[in-house]
């Protein structure tokens, strides 16, 4: 259905989730499949050796299938199987395809819209969930790493949720920083960036005893965690390492003090997560911040300025006092009532490439002189210097390729 065009990316990776939260294979060389088969019976399963298989079916028109499509979750596109051809079908549960050169293109231009940003969505979810009042989220990633950090803001009663327009929007509404301890443990996976700002966030919850375990699979528990465990420890917080010294899972006890606020020190050459995530909890804090950032080069800085700058559009205004300094005010965030993710810089430069190659044009409509992403600028520092002709406004990028054969070298 998402290859004939009737059904939206965000729609499949919700399907997607759901079935593999009940267990069932999504793709042909998924785990649960080779798990069950075996590698040996598994190299039998190849596209044309299934579509010799579902020829014998009734549903079978020739060279195609009656499958069921659906037009949006609980919609079919018509009230019975709709012929599908069997080279899209193949095409589409193949786990790789080969590329060969591109004929002639036409004149038409096309408009990409890549999926949204996993740095962007991470940061306006927690920003949302923390605010007050509802906040629209549009082009949100879905993946394990939003689901997992929704999942956990829920888990603490820091926001309401709700689905629009088919799964396009998410409505969050926050409870303007006022989470509550969660009833179980809160698991994580393998999802970085949502490990490290909960980290911080589990100790805004408003309680005097207990504690919250986050915790994660096997991958995450290898994962550093200690510096700002340190940097939070320094701030009056009570976190004890359950297992191996400096890695999840952690057990952080509350004690109703939450953040205290002042001075606190991270070593400038950490994983900017970590300033990341002291920097979105930092306006629930007792006093304000003053975050010092010491030692080497600050690393992964456009980071902190996509913290710093999302923070403002939420109504946080974060002043940077000296190079590696920031003071951050105490108050709570003002949801807007809409907020677009933008699309993933890096993913949005394949199509932008493809443009550049081919010598036709391209559009991404979220991906702008104004991003919060470095690699939004792949287009004017690097396409227009090997002859590609770019438009960019604040908000969209445009790229015409030159004739073929005319790309420049850098």
């Amino acid at each position: 259905a998402r290859r004939m065009g009737h059904l939206r990316p965000e729609a499949v990776a919700r399907l997607a989730r759901c079935l593999r939260a009940y267990g069932l294979p999504t793709t042909m060389d998924d785990p649960l499949l080779r798990a069950r088969a075996g590698d040996a019976r598994l190299a039998e399963l190849r596209p044309q050796r299934l579509m010799d298989v579902m020829s014998v079916d009734k549903k079978t028109v020739g060279k195609q299938k009656r499958l069921v499509v659906l037009a949006r979750l609980g919609k079919t596109l018509e009230m019975q199987p709709t012929n599908v051809e069997d080279a899209l079908i193949a095409e589409v549960i193949s786990t790789g395809v080969r590329v060969l050169p591109a004929p002639e293109l036409s004149a038409a231009a096309a408009v990409v819209t890549p999926p949204g940003s996993k740095s962007i969505s991470n940061r306006a979810l927690l920003l949302a969930a923390l605010g007050r009042g509802a906040c629209r989220i549009r082009n949100l990633l879905h993946s394990d790493d939003t689901q997992v950090m929704l999942a956990a803001l829920q888990a603490m009663g820091a926001c309401d949720v709700a689905w629009e327009d088919d799964g396009a929007t998410l409505v969050v509404t926050g409870n303007g920083g006022q989470l509550r301890r969660p009833d179980a443990e809160l698991y994580l996976g393998n999802a970085g960036t949502a490990a490290r700002f909960l980290t911080t966030a589990v100790n805004l919850v408003d309680a005097c005893d207990g504690a919250t375990v986050l915790t994660g699979n096997a991958r995450m528990k290898q994962r550093p965690a200690g510096p700002l465990v340190d940097a939070l420890r320094a701030n009056g917080c009570d976190i004890e390492y359950c297992e191996s010294e400096g890695s999840l899972p952690l057990r952080v006890a509350h004690t109703g003090r939450g953040l205290s606020g002042g001075h606190v020190q991270l070593a400038a050459s950490v994983s900017s997560q970590y300033v990341s995530s002291i920097l979105l909890c930092a306006p629930y804090a007792r006093a304000p911040v003053r975050l010092e950032l010491v030692g080497d080069k600050v690393i992964s800085q456009p980071y902190i300025d996509m913290t710093i700058a999302m923070m403002a559009q939420f109504g946080c205004q974060v002043e940077r006092v000296a190079a590696n300094e920031y003071v951050i005010p105490t108050g709570a965030y003002a949801n807007p009532a809409e907020y677009e993710v933008e699309s993933d810089a890096s993913s949005a430069t394949y199509p932008l490439a493809f443009a550049a190659i081919t010598g036709s044009t391209c559009t991404v409509p979220n991906i702008g002189s104004a991003s919060l992403q470095g690699d939004a600028r792949f287009a004017v520092d690097v396409l227009r210097p090997m002859g590609c002709t770019v438009k960019q406004t604040a908000t969209s990028t445009t790229v015409t390729g030159p004739p073929r054969g005319q790309l420049r070298a850098l």
